[in-house]
């Protein structure tokens, strides 16, 4: 398996998370290069990944990938609190928890996104419109 995760806002779990699933062979690729999650998305389909994991900036709500499925980790900030719901993980979510959710997805569960049909493509112009 080969996962992204969309690094637009830090998230102080992110290094262990990256190492307890290179423990077990999961493949990750992280794009923190955006504070757009939608860009970011862009470069980790790019990348070939088969799920993403977002931590959203927190100033962007949950967001989705219509491409890949897409699990969005809540922050503390007063827009995500304020949108809990379309959140699949709280900002208090632990590695364990976040393991759990990646392999409940990859076994077909629906993303919170994914349930609501939420999703964003953004792809670069080839030529310019007139």
């Amino acid at each position: 398996m080969h996962l992204g995760i969309d690094l637009s806002n830090e998230s102080p779990v992110v290094t262990d998370l990256v190492a307890a699933l290179a423990d077990v062979g999961v493949d990750v690729t992280v794009s923190s290069s955006h504070k757009n999650s939608g860009l970011n998305f862009s470069d980790l389909m790019e990348a070939g990944v088969h799920v993403i994991l977002s931590f959203p900036d927190s100033n962007q709500p949950a967001s989705g990938f219509p491409l890949i499925p897409t699990i969005n980790v809540a922050s503390n900030s007063p827009l995500h609190l304020a949108l809990t719901d379309d959140f699949d993980l709280s900002a208090s979510s632990s590695v364990a928890e976040i393991i759990e959710k990646i392999y409940a997805v990859v076994n077909g569960e629906l993303t919170k996104v994914e349930a609501i049909g939420a999703g964003e493509i953004i792809a670069a112009r080839e030529v310019r419109s007139v």
